[in-house]
């Protein structure tokens, strides 16, 4: 085995840890070998982690004066009436 086989083979990442990091379908073994459905095993935990994940980066793109990310989902129903057509409060 040549030098460069060898450095590829230490940086090459592990199929273990490939496998762990694919994302699951809910309906699959659950990764930890509980023999349980993923989705009654650890679905809402990893989910918790990756929207923790998600906030994290947010707040520090702001906290370091970048912009942050378009937020998604639906947009708040309001007044969205010009200023001179909203009825006086």
């Amino acid at each position: 085995m040549g030098l460069m086989d060898w450095i590829k083979k230490m940086l090459a990442p592990s199929p273990a840890a490939v496998e762990a990091a694919r994302e699951r379908g809910r309906n699959e073994p659950c990764w930890c070998g509980s023999g349980m459905k993923y989705k009654k095993c650890h679905l809402r935990e990893d989910m918790h982690k990756r929207v923790d994940a998600k906030l994290d980066a947010q707040f520090a793109a702001t906290s370091q004066g970048g912009v942050a990310p378009p937020r998604s989902g639906k947009k708040k129903k309001g007044n969205n009436l010009p200023e001179a057509t909203r009825p006086p409060v």
